[in-house]
């Protein structure tokens, strides 16, 4: 929890979440002045992805969690009241994945994206085709706006690529 290992950010927040929440904990902690803050990732094969968060799940079963969305409280997994029955330490992958709504489906991307921009995820407030052409669209300017970002299955490439840009041997 954040509490407990002091992750004020919340645990494995939302590139949308960073942002909010970066310059407050810093202006709380040395003080106001101008900052710039510049994000960095590491993007993973989706597949790949998927079936380690399935795993994960079967280890530790749900992971809900409420952030802000246009300053109010939305629950990060909207889907869950659907799906919740699925999502278990024993679910079976195929009925992990019969659960459509689930944002294992695209959590890289939303991950990435601008949540506000696609109504905070709200499932009625618009078309799941326009809510996951904003995602796509935002995740995709985001990552492009980032100082830096690889990809796991060339880590090695990826690292001298950042050492490259941080001009840094790590």
């Amino acid at each position: 929890s954040e509490t407990t290992y002091g992750w004020p950010c919340g645990v494995h927040p939302f590139l949308i979440d960073w942002k909010s929440c970066l310059p407050n904990l810093f202006e709380r902690k040395f003080g106001k002045r101008s900052r710039s803050f510049h994000f960095f990732t590491i993007i993973r094969h989706p597949v790949v992805r998927y079936i380690s968060e399935f795993y994960h799940l079967r280890r530790v079963g749900n992971w809900v969690r409420h952030n802000l969305c246009k300053g109010k409280k939305y629950l990060r997994e909207v889907n869950q009241a659907n799906c919740l029955h699925k999502i278990r330490r024993n679910v079976s992958l195929k009925d992990f994945m019969s659960c459509p709504e689930s944002w294992s489906n695209n959590r890289q991307t939303m991950m990435l994206a601008d949540v506000d921009k696609a109504e905070c995820l709200n499932q009625t407030a618009m078309s799941s085709e326009k809510r996951d052409s904003i995602l796509l669209a935002t995740a995709k300017w985001n990552l492009k706006d980032m100082m830096y970002f690889g990809v796991t299955e060339y880590i090695n490439e990826s690292i001298s690529l950042l050492e490259y840009r941080l001009d840094v041997k790590i």
